[in-house]
């Protein structure tokens, strides 16, 4: 009886756990946001975690951010995972790439691992977590070597998403990549360290993206850093649109986000202020003719 009563005080405390963690936070955050400014959640995370994006550095002067140009219909358009996102199968291949370059996309985004051959492979990998993936997870023969040779042949620009540890895989990249292409070739930043090595990389590299989808901090904290950094194309989560939608610097800079899914999608994010956003290349909507 002692046993079952512990039992059931233990099933008790982890339902009322529960239950703030789905309707508490929630309601905490909204008042927060609508009366704070999100201060409370800024000062929570910043005490839970060393983000801190005054330390970032600013990017290096004379970058060229012209990739970032809207097409015909005002809108940013990337291919995401070279076009095929969604499929197992062809996600990150160069199938998915000519696809893409086929319905004339410019920009086409590409996760890139670093494998123990010390190449760069087309594969999502493990989120920067280990420093080269064994060959035996690379389900297709693509490396950032077949991405350049297609550079050579088509005139559309590459935006990189390093999976592995970004200084040895940008290292990699600023080896491979010739001179002439560089202005084609675009880094996804994650963080002030990623930024201070980005800045130490050969020059006539594309601008960079920011992509904020492993920072914490709130609008009130990201909209001053990233604005004196020179952060001129930034990406954030789609769960967080509607958050950055209200941001004071939105004007200043080109605003991405991903995974659009369809056109219901993209014409939100639109009316929220965004250019655009990563989708497959396939997705054709009536906003873009």
């Amino acid at each position: 009886m002692k046993t079952l009563n512990t039992t059931l005080k233990v099933v008790i405390i982890f339902a009322v756990l529960m239950y703030m963690t789905i309707n508490v936070r929630p309601l905490i955050k909204g008042l927060d946001a609508r009366l704070l400014g999100y201060m409370l959640t800024d000062k929570y995370v910043q005490l839970r975690q060393t983000e801190d994006w005054s330390t970032a550095k600013q990017l290096r002067p004379n970058l060229d951010f012209g990739w970032a140009a809207p097409d015909q219909s005002g809108t940013v358009r990337i291919a995401h995972a070279l076009g095929a996102w969604r499929s197992n199968r062809d996600r990150n291949t160069l199938k998915a790439l000519r696809q893409s370059i086929a319905r004339e996309f410019v920009l086409v985004e590409v996760d890139l691992a670093l494998g123990s051959d010390g190449k760069l492979h087309c594969f999502h990998g493990a989120e920067g977590k280990n420093v080269r993936t064994p060959p035996a997870l690379f389900n297709n023969n693509c490396t950032l070597d077949d991405i350049i040779s297609e550079l050579k042949l088509s005139s559309f620009v590459v935006v990189l998403d390093l999976k592995s540890d970004f200084k040895l895989s940008a290292k990699t990249v600023a080896a491979h990549v010739p001179i002439s292409l560089r202005n084609r070739v675009v880094f996804q930043l994650y963080g002030p360290d990623d930024i201070a090595t980005f800045n130490t990389l050969p020059v006539g590299f594309a601008g960079p993206i920011v992509t904020l989808y492993r920072t914490f901090r709130t609008v009130n904290h990201l909209d001053t850093e990233l604005a004196r950094i020179g952060a001129r194309v930034v990406t954030v989560p789609i769960s967080r649109v509607h958050e950055f939608s209200t941001w004071g610097a939105r004007r200043e800079r080109v605003l991405l986000t991903h995974p659009v899914e369809n056109c219901a999608v993209m014409l939100t994010i639109r009316k929220h202020g965004f250019s655009g956003g990563y989708s497959e290349s396939n997705l054709q909507c009536p906003i873009f003719h």
